[in-house]
């Protein structure tokens, strides 16, 4: 997903109006944490988005994880309660689905 995908989701999605500076600055806020706590990445090694055409690069299946968070981080109520059990469901599925790859390599490790 580019960065303008999920700056076009997330203003679809949300009922207050921020400026695309300011949408930038929680996506990568988001991205970073995400990267960071699941991608085993230190701060340092993750370079904000800028360019409109940067891929958001969690991964292509799950890039939307970002897009979700920033919606939870904007949302209150109802809409939050929703956003949050989207961002959870996907959030574990992606951490099932890299578990996966790290148990398939070990095992063929294994077999050698």
């Amino acid at each position: 997903m580019l960065l303008i995908e999920a700056i076009e989701e997330i203003s679809e999605k949300i009922a207050i109006t921020l400026s695309v500076a300011s949408m930038i600055r929680k996506i990568n806020d988001v991205r970073g944490q995400i990267l960071r706590t699941y991608g085993r990445k230190k701060a340092d090694e993750i370079e904000p988005l800028i360019d409109m055409n940067d891929e958001i690069g969690i991964d292509p299946t799950y890039d939307r994880l970002v897009v979700l968070g920033v919606l939870k981080m904007l949302s209150a109520g109802n809409d939050y309660e929703w956003y949050a059990i989207q961002y959870e469901q996907l959030l574990a599925d992606y951490l099932r689905s890299t578990n996966e790859v790290y148990q398939i390599q070990y095992s063929e490790r294994v077999d050698l």
